[in-house]
């Protein structure tokens, strides 16, 4: 089960992958090259799309920028082309769902 299964529904379930997900990127311990905690507006939470779900089950990435290196930023930046692919924002789905 990947976002694009999801339905209004499941609304419960992606506020509080979200809360969770925010609380655990925000509240991270620093480590060895790894910044101090981070305000909520620097945490991206979202979904890859099929294709490029590498695994079936429905996931919610949860990060913190900067991105080290800086590519990684295209791979969770919200995105898609033609087919659909891409990475999508979790309030992007959850504004997708609420609207019908």
């Amino acid at each position: 089960m990947g976002v694009e299964s999801l339905s209004a529904e499941h609304a419960p379930l992606l506020a509080h992958m979200g809360a969770v997900g925010r609380r655990l990127a925000v509240g991270a311990t620093p480590q060895a090259g790894r910044p101090a905690p981070v305000g909520t507006d620097e945490v991206i939470l979202g979904f890859h799309r099929w294709p490029l779900r590498s695994v079936p089950h429905l996931h919610l990435h949860a990060l913190r920028r900067p991105f080290t290196p800086g590519w990684q930023t295209a791979r969770y930046t919200e995105w898609s082309c033609a087919c659909g692919a891409g990475f999508i924002d979790l309030a992007s789905v959850v504004e997708r769902l609420s609207s019908g």
